[in-house]
């Protein structure tokens, strides 16, 4: 069994008082391809509220994708009440720290960035565990 640990990222949000500050967010570091072609690294956030993965639909470009060739679905629950367009992709294959897997990708051209959702992502890994005190996130495979 391996491990992957990596620190929370400070990005811009809203404290708890309201105020505009800077929060832990659970960002990784992470390089994913298609179809064994170009390889491109990028940050994602750990997000056990999404169903599925979602990037943003310009990755396509730099993967060699025609976005529209994907399955469509119905993109919700991200603050839209009208359902976003999204196209789901096979055959993407994830390298993070040590570890790799294939898995599948919905790609939303008004998605601005990765979401690393409960069902192509964290399903690949036998525990997750969100150290919000301490700012870590370690991932156990």
């Amino acid at each position: 069994m391996g491990k992957i640990t990596q620190e929370f990222t400070e990005l811009p949000g809203i404290d708890k008082k309201g105020n505009p500050g800077l929060i832990l967010r659970p960002v990784v570091t992470f390089s994913f391809n298609y179809k064994r072609g170009r390889i491109l690294t990028t940050n994602g956030l750990l997000d056990s509220g999404a169903d599925y993965n979602l990037f943003p639909g310009e990755y396509c470009y730099g993967l060699g994708i025609n976005i529209k060739r994907g399955i469509p679905v119905e993109i919700g629950g991200i603050g839209s009440r009208v359902p976003l367009k999204g196209y789901r992709h096979f055959g993407i294959k994830i390298f993070f720290g040590e570890y790799t897997f294939e898995t599948y990708v919905d790609f939303c051209m008004e998605q601005g960035a990765a979401l690393l959702g409960r069902n192509g992502f964290l399903d690949h890994f036998e525990s997750v565990n969100f150290q919000n005190k301490k700012g870590l996130v370690t991932l156990t495979y």
